[in-house]
């Protein structure tokens, strides 16, 4: 009796506790965010209207340890925060455990990184972090002393600093990034033109994008992500293509006994001048796995192994490589030239992963199904069937198999199509699934056509 008195006291306080949790606006109650906040109690919300927020209590926000929501109404399109080249926007210290939920907004015009995480923990959703600087370390969003970030749905771009030019997380901070863009950043030290995890970090990626970043300083390695110093990085579900660096590692680097694994990964079209164009690892890395991941057309190499090499597992690496299940073939992606990294029907990506390293994921980087079979493609790949694909699209089954060009139409056009990959001998020619191609998949083709698709 006296446990379930105990247990609806808990039940009651904290009903009572939500139930005082207010709302808090800005400006029409509260001329900036700081005054809200210092306001505030834990789990209140503090509203924040459409405008462009500038100068005191709208910069240098620090959250006081208490465990709110700062959100915007109108998104990050319409609600802008701009330290205007006066420090940070938001200062999170140890004190802020677990730390405030800040959503949908865009952070500007910082000379001290737009987030400064210190020993504290922050979660940034639908937010931007663009044009903002540090002349050292994380330009968007700087990480240390034990702290950790948690950006979902967010976007950095166009930051600059000395290494880790969108995000720095070291000094054994933690970095979680779910389905953001890291674009158009650059490093001018250091490295880490996106993402930098240094000193004993841990980062963790999934369904992320890293487009077009630059490391062009002196040391100007890694980037797209670097992961140095006896740092941990896990990069899953994930697009890494179009950056540049001045020195070595285009796209992925693990450096100085640093550590990680890399899987469902695609990594195309990004240059470094001296070596490791797709993924780079210099002396000291060990154990870094790479799995389910498709590196192509990257300058000047795949894959550059100053000490010991990684373990490649079930991907397609261009030149090839060693490693079971690897492939050196074409993975005909629908359109790179205009960023478009999806499987075509009949890449040899298809049904040809190991579901053993895609164990846990869910969804592809377009937030689709993962483990969806192609009944047009033999399993190639490792495991019981639906076999996961290699990259960071999972190809998705047309629900109307007779539109063999995919234009969403049934046309001559269609007939043309299966022609041609009949002559060519193409798995997904053998329509009547007999495991040969004859004349019966003809007929099959054409009595599908004229039942057409519902």
């Amino acid at each position: 009796m006296a446990r379930s008195r105990f247990v609806a006291l808990v039940a009651l306080a904290s009903i009572t506790t939500w139930a005082q949790a207010d709302e808090l606006l800005v400006p029409s109650q509260f001329r900036d965010i700081q005054s809200a906040i210092d306001a505030a109690t834990d789990g209140d919300t503090i509203i924040v209207a459409p405008g462009v927020y500038v100068g005191r209590g709208n910069a240098n926000i620090r959250p006081g340890g208490k465990a709110i929501t700062i959100r915007s109404t109108g998104g990050a399109a319409v609600t802008t925060l701009d330290a205007a080249r006066n420090g940070s926007v938001f200062l999170v210290s140890a004190i802020d455990q677990p730390g405030p939920i800040v959503e949908g907004f865009t952070i500007v015009g910082a000379n001290r990184s737009g987030v400064q995480v210190t020993g504290g923990s922050i979660t940034l959703r639908a937010c931007v972090m663009a044009d903002n600087w540090n002349g050292i370390v994380g330009g968007g969003v700087n990480v240390d002393g034990g702290g950790s970030v948690t950006l979902e749905g967010c976007v950095l771009r166009d930051n600059l600093a000395g290494q880790g030019a969108g995000l720095n997380v070291w000094e054994g901070g933690r970095a979680t990034l779910r389905g953001s863009l890291i674009m158009g950043n650059r490093a001018d030290i250091t490295g880490g033109g996106g993402v930098m995890a240094d000193q004993g970090a841990t980062l963790t990626m999934d369904r992320c994008i890293v487009k077009a970043n630059r490391a062009i300083g002196f040391a100007g390695s890694s980037a797209g992500v670097r992961v140095a110093r006896a740092s941990m990085g896990t990069i899953t579900n994930s697009l890494i293509i179009d950056n540049t660096a001045l020195g070595q590692g285009g796209g992925i680097s693990f450096t100085n006994d640093s550590t990680g694994s890399v899987v469902n990964t695609t990594i195309a079209n990004n240059v470094a001048s001296f070596g490791g164009g797709g993924v780079l690892l210099t002396d000291g890395v060990v154990g870094v796995e790479i799995a389910n991941t498709i590196l192509w057309d990257n300058i000047p190499d795949q894959v550059s192994a100053g000490g010991t090499r990684p373990s490649m597992r079930y991907s397609i690496v261009m030149g090839g490589y060693s490693g079971e299940g690897v492939l050196d073939i074409d993975p005909r992606f629908v359109a790179p030239f205009e960023d478009n990294y999806e499987l075509q029907p009949g890449s040899p990506a298809i049904d040809a992963g190991d579901n053993a390293a895609a164990a846990g994921l869910e969804l592809d980087l377009a937030g689709l199904p993962r483990f969806v079979d192609d009944p047009s493609t033999p399993d190639t790949g490792l495991g019981t069937a639906p076999i996961v694909d290699m990259g960071a699209y999972e190809f998705q089954v047309d629900s109307c198999p007779v539109d063999f060009d995919g234009d969403g139409q049934l046309t001559i056009f269609d007939f043309l199509a299966f022609q041609t990959a009949f002559g060519l001998g193409d798995p997904r020619a053998d329509f009547d699934g007999d495991g040969e191609l004859t004349i019966f998949d003809f007929l099959a083709f054409q009595t599908a056509f004229a039942q057409g698709c519902e």
